[in-house]
């Protein structure tokens, strides 16, 4: 059969096989276009693979050589103290009621504290601690304790020389004050498990092997909703630090 025939009334295209070979054409030419695709999207192995991102480099502060405090570190400070108590024994019933209301007026004493932890960095320093003392005046024993957070800061440690001994001491945790009665012990004031707050600044250039010291003064304050003890004091701090 003729796809083009020939006739009086001219030359005609038989349509019936025209369309089968319009068909082919169209898939032989899709054909050839996904491979013209295929042949633009092929990875190309002649050329080296990217190299893979670098690793994220650590800060200097974490990698440099600690030059004066790092490793284990305990201390101990301890002073003599002046401070005063407010409050009420801890009973819901006397709280806040005026005829059970105690206020010791200025009374002095002797505060400790002692903490364990680590150098993280030499300008910083992480432990758990605990202190107390007792302070008394106008017939009146105040005992106080507490257990802590113990935070060393060492603002000053980039300018060198002397400044880099100058540090600041927070300690934040749990305390306990009760006041009493020094001559038949009555309980005046009791603040069951309350707050207890340490801020203080000092310096430890006095050096021996691995042992600084220096002095120190710190205002620490005890609180709950039947007491209020604050003090402030002044001393002498040791501290080992086992490296380097």
């Amino acid at each position: 059969m003729a796809l083009i025939r020939e006739s009086a009334s001219g030359t005609t295209v038989d349509m019936r096989l025209a369309a089968p070979l319009v068909l082919a054409l169209s898939f032989v030419a899709s054909a050839a276009g996904a491979d013209d695709a295929a042949t633009d999207d092929a990875v190309d192995l002649t050329e080296p693979a990217a190299k893979p991102a670098p690793e994220p480099k650590e800060p200097d502060w974490m990698t440099a050589p600690r030059e004066r405090r790092s490793g284990f570190t305990v201390g101990l400070s301890i002073g003599p103290a002046l401070g005063a108590a407010s409050g009420f024994p801890n009973d819901s019933i006397k709280i806040d009621r005026d005829e059970f209301l105690t206020e010791t007026g200025a009374i002095g004493g002797g505060v400790g504290s002692l903490w364990i932890g680590g150098a993280l960095a030499d300008w910083i320093v992480f432990g758990l601690g605990g202190g107390g003392g007792a302070m008394a005046g106008d017939g009146t024993l105040t005992s106080f304790g507490a257990g802590n957070f113990h935070l060393d800061v060492f603002p000053l440690y980039t300018l060198d020389g002397e400044w880099r001994e100058l540090g600041v001491t927070l300690e934040t945790g749990v305390g306990l004050s009760n006041t009493k009665s020094s001559e038949d012990d009555a309980g005046l004031i009791e603040s069951g498990g309350g707050s207890h707050l340490t801020l203080g600044v000092f310096y430890e250039g006095f050096r021996a092997w691995k042992i600084s010291s220096g002095p120190f003064a710190a205002f620490d304050v005890t609180w709950s909703p039947s007491a209020t003890r604050p003090a402030a004091w002044i001393g002498w701090r040791t501290a080992l630090y086992t490296s380097p």
